[in-house]
């Protein structure tokens, strides 16, 4: 089964963009050789989010590959071959808006930002984990102390 899904219909993805769009949806159902009822599918998607560094629009490219095992309780799930995710049913049917807007939710990046050198804000000159050198004269928060114990030393 292959068609698109309009982004604007995943009420929780849509929460997370800055834009409409369209995933292109490709699924595969099937039944393995173990009786393991599962479905397969890649997702791919353009999605326009917000950049964590200059808050402009930043155009984000979604490829997403899955296997999913049906199950109906945990102990179904806790009994999967290593190469399925579970996907619990709610009742004899399946939701695929559901697993494509899951799966979507799940492969946007945590800090969306633009390439490296692409962004208007610029990269600055610290990078995340890197802190800047103290100035000992201005940066030292006991520079004050250190002027007050001179003056009392005198007097």
């Amino acid at each position: 089964m292959q068609g698109e899904i309009a982004l604007s219909r995943l009420s929780r993805l849509v929460t997370q963009l800055r834009g409409e769009g369209e995933a292109l949806v490709r699924l595969r159902f099937g039944v393995d050789e173990r009786g393991q009822s599962f479905v397969t599918g890649e997702l791919e998607a353009a999605v326009e989010l917000t950049c964590q560094r200059c808050l402009q629009p930043v155009s984000v490219p979604l490829e997403v590959d899955f296997r999913l095992g049906m199950v109906k309780d945990d102990a179904q799930a806790r009994g999967l071959d290593e190469g399925y995710e579970p996907a619990l049913l709610q009742g004899p049917t399946l939701s695929l808006h559901e697993i494509v807007e899951d799966e979507l939710l799940l492969a946007l990046p945590p800090v969306p930002r633009h390439p490296t050198g692409e962004c208007p804000a610029g990269e600055g000159t610290l990078r995340f984990g890197e802190l800047p050198e103290p100035d000992e004269e201005t940066d030292n928060p006991f520079a004050v102390l250190r002027g007050l114990k001179g003056r009392g030393e005198g007097g």
